[in-house]
């Protein structure tokens, strides 16, 4: 299985193109979305984990800290700057 961090909600369509793909090829086409609004492709085998990986990291999309007791994510509003009143926009930090 691989966990994938989905910072803050916020996927691009080339993103979920490429989680898709991944999804088809390798995982049965099956896409679980986890309540830390992050995606994980099950499925997945060890040898194809190199491509998987360096696909992801084509689009900015990381497993990193998406597991154990790592902090896995830090939940977000995904319309954060389209809204007025929203003065600081926090996710470029995260």
């Amino acid at each position: 299985m691989v966990r994938i961090r989905i910072t803050h909600g916020r996927l691009t369509l080339e993103q979920a193109k490429i989680i898709a793909h991944l999804s088809k090829k390798f995982g049965k086409n099956d896409v679980d979305l986890t309540s830390r609004q992050q995606v994980q492709l099950r499925w997945i085998e060890l040898k194809n984990l190199p491509e998987v990986l360096m696909a992801l990291q084509t689009v900015g999309l990381t497993t990193l800290q998406t597991g154990m007791d790592n902090i896995r994510n830090i939940t977000g509003d995904p319309s954060l700057g389209a809204r007025r009143g929203i003065g600081y926009r926090y996710h470029p930090h995260s």
